[in-house]
């Protein structure tokens, strides 16, 4: 596809009555957009698809290149669309570290867990991994049955069962980029508020106790957090509550985070985070639900959301 040239975009009748920056905003993102389709359609030429093998899986927080796939039958590398293969499929979690997220540019922190059952390793699947293993009830699909269930009180995203073959087992990037699928944009809308929560918690964290947490340790525990205090709430599921997630981080040694700690965890630092949180929550919110643009130009701006919260919080 391709760039469209400002003439062209100028004659466009829906944007005639728009002020002229934003039609200017808007015509950088429609480049952008149209450069990320081209991006994503050579690279599937360029990696096959995603290629064949026993088990082939997709490592997405956006798509994740170069990062490291760990299972008890391997460890192997993904390409830049975040496929990887195994000639036999694990018996047990796959986690994925490292790496850089292609859309954004951004080299990814902390980790990423995932079930042999699903194709997809994303920020759901780690949540659910987690949530799993703070209650020995739950199996992997059970634990994402929950969250797809309560994914609107959650996270101010509705998730419906039926569209859960498109979080977990195909690319939703590649999904709401090549073929325009709305339930992809929420997909990935859940997927960069996780991690909004979790780079947010985890570089207060890390700022508070740089002797017991490193960028990554704290990271972990803020899907940890998320787990515990999910798993704390009988009955129905209620909104992440951010302040509380610091009480439930734990040290390596066991004891609470918060014992003793002061300086960045004090409740005016916790409400500035929920606060910055909370505008995060609306704004892909709004654009999960929006039917005014195509799934396409919504990625975008979608990553744009996520490319901002990791460069601050880094």
């Amino acid at each position: 596809m391709s760039l469209i040239t400002w003439q062209e975009f100028s004659r466009k009748s829906e944007i005639k009555l728009l002020p002229l920056h934003e039609q200017k905003k808007q015509f950088l993102w429609e480049n952008q957009r149209r450069t990320e389709e081209n991006w994503f359609l050579e690279a599937q030429l360029m990696n096959g698809g995603g290629g064949g093998g026993g088990f082939a899986g997709n490592a997405s927080d956006g798509p994740l290149n170069g990062a490291t796939v760990t299972t008890d039958i391997g460890t192997t590398t993904t390409d830049t669309l975040g496929n990887f293969t195994f000639t036999q499929t694990p018996t047990s979690e796959i986690t994925v570290t490292g790496g850089t997220d292609s859309i954004t540019g951004v080299a990814f922190t902390g980790e990423l867990k995932g079930f042999p059952q699903y194709k997809t390793v994303s920020p759901l699947t780690t949540l659910a991994y987690h949530l799993k293993e703070e209650d020995a009830t739950l199996t992997a699909d059970t634990a994402v049955d929950l969250l797809f269930a309560s994914s609107s009180t959650l996270f101010g995203i509705e998730l419906q069962v039926a569209d859960k073959d498109i979080m977990l087992n195909k690319d939703y990037v590649a999904e709401s980029i090549l073929a325009d699928n709305q339930a992809a944009v929420a997909a990935q809308s859940i997927a960069t508020y996780l991690e909004s929560v979790t780079e947010m918690v985890g570089s207060a964290v890390k700022g508070a106790d740089s002797t017991n947490f490193t960028t990554n340790s704290a990271k972990v525990q803020g899907y940890k957090s998320i787990a515990r205090q999910i798993q704390s709430t009988r009955g129905a599921k209620t909104e992440i509550e951010v302040e509380g997630l610091f009480d439930l981080v734990q040290r390596p040694d066991g004891q609470s985070f918060t014992r003793g700690v002061t300086g960045s965890l004090d409740t005016s630092a916790r409400r500035t985070i929920k606060s910055s949180l909370n505008n995060v929550r609306e704004q892909l919110g709004e654009l999960s639900r929006s039917e005014l643009y195509n799934a396409n130009y919504l990625t975008t701006q979608i990553q744009a959301v996520n490319r901002g919260v990791k460069e601050d919080y880094a």
